[in-house]
């Protein structure tokens, strides 16, 4: 499998836990013995959680990028 399509797998596996639980979490470094792709590729993942249309932040601690991905909600 390449990385792309790992990639697109991890991305719509986040979106099932998100449907199913309300939100979801990805953590990501750029150290050994941590995915590269992840890494490389962090900001390409934000985005396309954000282009369907969930609600995507992120902070950093000691070196890991934590990903929270959560469903929005409509209230009116």
């Amino acid at each position: 499998m390449n990385t792309e399509q790992e990639i697109q797998n991890l991305i719509d596996g986040m979106v099932n836990n998100v449907e199913n639980d309300g939100t979801t979490k990805l953590s990501v470094c750029d150290e050994r013995n941590w995915d590269k792709d992840l890494w490389n590729y962090r900001h390409q993942i934000m985005d396309a959680l954000r282009g369907r249309g969930y609600i995507v932040n992120s902070s950093t601690n000691y070196g890991v990028l934590d990903i929270v991905v959560t469903k929005k909600l409509n209230l009116s």
